[in-house]
């Protein structure tokens, strides 16, 4: 049925990625210099920032064409409301192995057993500031007074009474 043709000479998929080879050496030798890697951060790093955003732009829309096409092509209801139970029980089946997953290699491994009790202080009073500055914002959105009224000055009520900033100052 189907014949299989010896093929002479390097596999055109390794073709392909011999092209890329002297890009990444160059990258890695620039990192080496000292002018090397400010080159590397201020004038190539924001083409692949921008590789990765349109990437992403274009995952979106077919993640959403996909799920509607998939959904309008089914020919009754029950078939819809069978998949849909089917994917929620994946879902929380590996979130849950996900979660399990995790835990177990942070408890094998305890990450920061390895930090030294000299680094770990020089660390914390690095970062001391930084982590006040953070409780204070947080403090001050718990009371009230956090980012979103300093930005909108406002608050708005829900249907409960509660009184919840504005994101959108209304004038």
């Amino acid at each position: 049925m189907f014949e299989i043709h010896p093929h002479e000479g390097p596999a055109p998929a390794l073709e392909n990625t011999d092209r890329y080879r002297p890009g990444a050496g160059g990258g890695l030798i620039a990192l080496a210099f000292s002018g090397g890697a400010v080159f590397v951060t201020d004038w190539i790093k924001p083409f692949g920032t921008i590789f990765m955003n349109l990437l992403k732009l274009m995952a979106m829309p077919l993640i959403i064409t996909s799920i509607i096409r998939g959904v309008g092509d089914l020919k009754s209801m029950s078939s819809l409301a069978m998949i849909g139970g089917r994917t929620f029980l994946w879902y929380v089946l590996t979130t849950f192995i996900a979660i399990a997953v995790g835990l177990a290699v942070v408890n094998i491994i305890r990450p920061g057993n390895f930090v030294k009790p000299e680094t770990r202080q020089q660390l914390m009073q690095q970062f001391a500031d930084e982590a006040e500055e953070e409780v204070a914002l947080a403090d001050a959105s718990a009371s009230g007074d956090g980012p979103w009224r300093s930005w909108c000055g406002s608050y708005r009520r829900t249907f409960s009474g509660r009184l919840i900033p504005t994101p959108i100052c209304y004038r």
